[in-house]
């Protein structure tokens, strides 16, 4: 009996899904401003960082990242992403994540997110690497359209370790 119900709400829900195709709509978006603290580019010899998208999943819509390089001149960058939410869309999760890597292609950080079925977005995980540290906080999380803000400092652990070395 429970495998008829379990097939009648698989079949119900496929059908509600083929008959309203892009009738629903749902759809999360993603805003976060980068930052990069002055000590990056003092400890580094003016570094540059270089942002690039990372793994995605089909349903997100649109990523853009402007400008895609911050360096001593540009010390703040947009990332923007949109998830699609009509037809299987609506029940589906997506995952964004943005890399970030200094000019001599060393890997800085990763700051990864999670948005479930066309909702809101959760900061999945943040990490510095190599000297780097990298956090991401949210803004606000009573918007729909969330908001968060990344910041890449210097390690200082690590620099004075490398230093005593």
């Amino acid at each position: 009996m429970k495998k008829i119900i379990k097939l009648i709400s698989l079949i119900a829900v496929t059908i509600f899904i083929a008959s309203c195709g892009d009738k629903i709509e749902s759809t999360a978006s993603l805003q976060s401003t980068v930052k990069v603290s002055d000590d990056v580019f003092l400890q580094r010899l003016n570094d540059t960082i270089i942002i690039t998208r990372g793994s995605y999943k089909e349903c997100v819509q649109s990523i853009n990242i402007t400008p895609d390089t911050l360096n001593h001149k540009t010390d703040n960058c947009v990332i923007s992403c949109k998830t699609k939410g009509t037809g299987s869309c609506v029940f589906c999760d997506s995952e964004f994540s943005v890399e970030f890597h200094n000019t001599y292609g060393v890997h800085v950080g990763t700051v990864q997110w999670h948005e479930t079925n066309s909702q809101n977005w959760k900061l999945h995980k943040a990490q510095g690497y190599n000297g780097y540290v990298v956090t991401c906080k949210n803004i606000d999380e009573a918007l729909r359209d969330d908001r968060f803000e990344i910041k890449i400092d210097p390690d200082y652990t690590y620099l004075k370790n490398i230093k005593n070395k």
